[in-house]
């Protein structure tokens, strides 16, 4: 199972309100797709309010779970970039699926240098992914470049640290399959200072899932 597949496996473990726990991973399955799955509801509804008409990037895509299921009832077209080509495939066999594979474009890019023209997107979204870049101020800069109007950015705060599952390394279960380790957990004051010496500032913030920071900010 590569870390798409398992995120789409959350997702689904997240919907089931129902479902018994089968032992500790059970548990642990179901509570990260709750958590996602608040998490993504919230950031849609963010975008709905926003009404965006045009283009929506999905920056740090993964599998584009929410990408996918946006376009079955948006009008908008989308694009959807991540640098990992595993998650891209799998993510592109899924909206053909689905049927909507001609309302996704997918690109395998860094998020700190988009190949995307000077203000061509109505809004863009990141759910999950930004904890895992680097140089968090260019990565900012450049989706900021690229957008008109709306962004709606996602992150884990540091508060996560104190969870059992991520004390415990049962967490890091992820990275096992991805690969990849946060580069930093930020508290909502260092999240706050970053946008502003971006001269960005939230218009909504709520905090999802426990430890999701959802961020809604309108580009000046």
């Amino acid at each position: 199972m590569n870390w798409a597949s398992f995120a789409e496996y959350c997702y689904k473990c997240g919907k089931n309100t129902n479902w018994n726990f089968d032992g500790w991973l059970g548990e642990f399955l179901f509570k990260e797709g709750k958590r996602w799955r608040e998490r993504f509801y919230t950031v849609k509804e963010f975008i709905n309010e926003s009404n965006p008409k045009g283009v929506i990037l999905d920056l740090m895509c993964g599998g584009a779970y929410p990408s996918r299921n946006l376009a079955k009832e948006n009008n908008s077209f989308f694009i959807c970039i991540d640098i990992d080509s595993n998650y891209l495939q799998f993510a592109k066999s899924k909206s053909k699926e689905e049927k909507v594979g001609k309302k996704i474009e997918f690109i395998r890019a860094d998020v700190r240098y988009l190949p995307i023209k000077d203000k061509s997107v109505d809004l863009t979204f990141s759910i999950g992914g930004l904890e895992y870049v680097p140089e968090i101020k260019k990565c900012l800069s450049e989706i900021k470049r690229v957008t008109k109007e709306h962004l709606i950015l996602t992150f884990t705060l540091e508060n996560f640290k104190k969870e059992i599952y991520y004390k415990t390394g049962l967490y890091h279960l992820r990275f096992l399959l991805s690969g990849i380790p946060y580069h930093k957990l930020y508290s909502i004051s260092e999240l706050k200072k970053i946008f502003s010496s971006v001269n960005l500032n939230f218009s909504k913030a709520r905090i999802a899932g426990k430890h999701q920071l959802v961020t809604k900010i309108t580009i000046p």
